[in-house]
């Protein structure tokens, strides 16, 4: 164990890290999974069959988007593989 002026600098240091460590544990278990349903989410009970080359099927606006933002990079990838 740590005495004198080493124990009172190391163990609010420790404490903090301590507390940290535990609050994001607590928002990756909690917070993340809550939220990405409410992003994700299509507002259907089943979700239909989708395409991924055109982008449809009951996705949200977020899917769409991010699948319009990767398609143009996926197609430059495609066109010159051994380059990249």
């Amino acid at each position: 164990m740590l005495t004198g002026l080493e124990s009172r600098f190391f163990a609010p240091l420790a404490q903090s890290y301590l507390l940290v460590f535990g609050v994001s544990f607590a928002v990756a278990v909690a917070v993340v999974p809550a939220l990405s349903v409410l992003l994700w989410r299509t507002g259907k009970a089943k979700p239909r069959p989708q395409s991924i080359a055109t982008g449809r099927g009951g996705e949200s606006i977020v899917a769409r988007g991010l699948k319009a933002a990767y398609r143009p990079i996926l197609l430059v990838c495609l066109k010159y593989p051994k380059t990249l």
